[in-house]
């Protein structure tokens, strides 16, 4: 029995490595996402002209994992005008808000999580319950802070996000720390679920919404 449990956890590491962990990042203009990019692109590789940061070897709890973090074209994002593939077959989402501009924060419920809803709905379940987290950009900012805990942790509850951090990506502090926490409960959720629907594929998992707080690191150190 040992043995056999084994084998399926070397089958569920091999199926979850061999395809590709597609996040997105989702927010109004001007709220960090390019430079929370920056933060990490040493640790990926950028082609040029492209918005999307690529790892093919993404270490994550000593596992080897291909990872794409997306982000939208610039300047796309301030015209709302994202094509419905940048959301398909995200596996995570980053919202992002400036906690210095409450209309940014707004938007996340008003605009970008109903454009995820919207598109994660296709016949293949692409986008079935993604691993969302909401961060709040430029917490080295405090005196000008517009959105207090209880109404992030309200809109959390709302939209079942189930990660929120307070970051500030252009100095890049606590930038890898989040990322770390994203990625290790998309691993943990793909794998759990991947256990239940015996090795279905990826195009089809539909993760768990038990995301802990706190979690080992993974991918940076």
């Amino acid at each position: 029995m040992a043995s056999n449990h084994y084998e399926k956890s070397i089958q569920i590491s091999q199926q979850i490595s061999s395809s590709t962990l597609k996040i997105i990042l989702l927010g109004d203009f001007t709220t960090g996402k390019s430079t929370y990019m920056k933060s990490l692109s040493k640790k990926f590789h950028q082609a040029k002209f492209s918005d999307k940061l690529e790892c093919p070897n993404c270490m994550i709890n000593k596992e080897s994992y291909k990872v794409e973090l997306h982000d939208p074209p610039r300047g796309i994002e301030e015209y709302r005008s994202l094509n419905p593939s940048y959301y398909r077959g995200a596996v995570g989402v980053i919202f992002f808000y400036d906690q210095t501009n409450y209309n940014t924060f707004l938007s996340i419920k008003s605009y970008w999580h109903k454009q995820l809803e919207e598109f994660r709905r296709p016949l293949e379940h692409e986008l079935e319950n993604p691993i969302m987290m909401l961060v709040r950009n430029k917490c080295d900012q405090n005196t000008n802070n517009m959105v207090s805990d209880l109404e992030e942790e309200a809109l959390c509850k709302d939209l079942d996000i189930k990660l929120r951090v307070s970051v500030t990506s252009k100095t890049g502090v606590s930038v890898k720390r989040s990322w770390n926490r994203l990625m290790e409960n998309i691993v943990r959720c793909v794998t759990e679920n991947l256990k239940k629907n015996q090795f279905v594929s990826l195009d089809t998992v539909s993760f768990v919404n038990d995301i802990p707080g706190k979690g080992t690191m993974c991918c940076f150190t």
